[in-house]
């Protein structure tokens, strides 16, 4: 079992499918979003400093923007076993 606040995906095609995962950590102070494999090897990292007085819509509103590029790098879908 993953941990919370990972999303299990897979890249690729055919017998060639790399299970890879999209991490969250939302923090007081900060916002991280990593890119990595089943191995836990972290692929890619991104950090941000979160601004307190724009509350939950600023970080959702960050959250768009890190996520559209990390989506954009890994193009992750679903695996068919955690639909």
């Amino acid at each position: 079992m993953f941990p919370a606040g990972t999303l299990q995906c897979s890249i690729g095609a055919g017998n060639d499918m790399q299970t890879h995962l999209l991490g969250i950590e939302i923090g007081g102070t900060k916002l991280q979003l990593v890119a990595g494999d089943e191995t836990g090897a972290i692929l890619e990292w991104q950090r941000f400093t979160v601004d307190p007085a724009k509350g939950a819509a600023g970080i959702r509103a960050q959250m768009e923007s890190a996520l559209g590029t990390l989506l954009a790098q890994w193009r992750p879908r679903l695996s068919p076993d955690r639909r």
